[in-house]
């Protein structure tokens, strides 16, 4: 996750190297009102885009056999693997990007430690990182690689174990989980925590497990597991993730330090959504319980209510400039996202 330019148009995208267009679909699988989302851009690669990539792929000596995505690279430990990628944008500043290495089955299972280890963080595998790195200069305009500024969250699938596996490894795994080299040394009591943790959101099967921490996820299937049945419980849960780091970086880095004149009602707007999010649960997640407790757990895991509160009692004054504005945002929230000027325009009185 990365932090650009202001993106206030769809003009402010280039056109040549990605296709930009609203992606209410990260909030419609939920089965939510859209009017409770913080509508992203999804940036579909163009021709620039793989022109850019082929281009430095060639001049850093890793030349790309695969014209388009998905690309076939060499993993240390692993071997040839394929890696997918996926942008998108939340305006104004916040860009981020998907990559997903699908490995023949059972591959993770057979990996050793250190191996896995060092799938967690894309800066340890030279071309996964420059990939990642890559696009983010097309967005940003900076012709510079700022990766090392950004922010990342891993996922593990591993897939045709034992339905025993988590609690036949549960040290091993929640110390690749946490990231905790040492995990042979790690106290019990961390591994009872992260496990228990999660154990609401395991009740409704045992041929699938999965953890949620603030710096991972990690989901097994055995082999009696039926893929058609709940395939999308991992990535949804990832998108899950991915709102929650959005939201995290914009209390953090964006909000109200951005609101300026152009932009400050779009950002006041986006807030709300954000905080009802965070405060209320119940009311925007109510239609799978499951979701809403992965959303909560993800809320505690990344402090998220407790941010939240802080920034409030830092910004007394925020309170009643968006009650001022309530009004106004009820008039104007229907199908935002497709006006060109999204942000900059879409509270402009007519």
């Amino acid at each position: 996750m990365h932090k650009p330019r202001s993106v206030l148009t769809l003009d402010d995208i280039d056109a040549v190297s990605f296709n930009a267009a609203p992606n209410t679909g990260l909030y419609r699988q939920f089965g939510l009102p859209i009017k409770y989302a913080y509508i992203p851009l999804a940036l579909e690669p163009a021709t620039g885009f793989y022109n850019y990539l082929q281009r430095r792929a060639r001049d850093s000596g890793q030349p790309l056999a695969e014209k388009k995505l998905p690309y076939e690279i060499t993993v240390p430990g692993v071997g040839k693997v394929s890696l997918s990628m996926r942008f998108r944008l939340f305006p104004p500043n916040i860009f981020v990007t998907t990559a997903r290495i699908r490995l023949e089955d059972n591959a993770l299972e057979r990996a050793s430690f250190d191996t896995l280890f060092s799938l967690r963080n894309p800066r340890s595998i030279l071309m996964v990182r420059d990939l990642i790195a890559w696009p983010f200069d097309l967005v940003n305009g900076s012709g510079g690689n700022s990766f090392a500024a950004t922010t990342h969250y891993v996922g593990f699938h591993f897939s045709g174990v034992n339905s025993n596996y988590l609690s036949d490894g549960a040290r091993r795994l929640v110390g690749l989980l946490i990231g905790n080299p040492d995990y042979i040394e790690m106290d019990e009591g961390i591994i009872n925590s992260v496990v228990g943790n999660s154990a609401e959101i395991n009740k409704k099967t045992t041929s699938e497990r999965l953890l949620i921490n603030k710096q991972g996820v990690l989901f097994t299937t055995s082999s009696d597991w039926r893929p058609g049945a709940r395939r999308t419980r991992l990535p949804r849960v990832m998108d899950l993730a991915e709102l929650a780091l959005v939201y995290r970086s914009f209390l953090d880095n964006v909000y109200p330090e951005l609101r300026t004149d152009q932009a400050a009602d779009f950002l006041d707007y986006a807030f709300t959504r954000i905080k009802a999010w965070i405060e209320r649960p119940p009311a925007i997640l109510n239609v799978s319980y499951t979701t809403r407790l992965n959303w909560e757990l993800l809320i505690s895991e990344f402090g998220l209510l407790e941010k939240l509160r802080l920034l409030e009692s830092e910004n007394p004054w925020l309170s009643q400039e968006l009650s001022d504005k309530s009004r106004m945002f009820a008039r104007t929230i229907d199908q935002w996202w497709m006006r060109k000027e999204f942000s900059s325009a879409m509270f402009r009185p007519e």
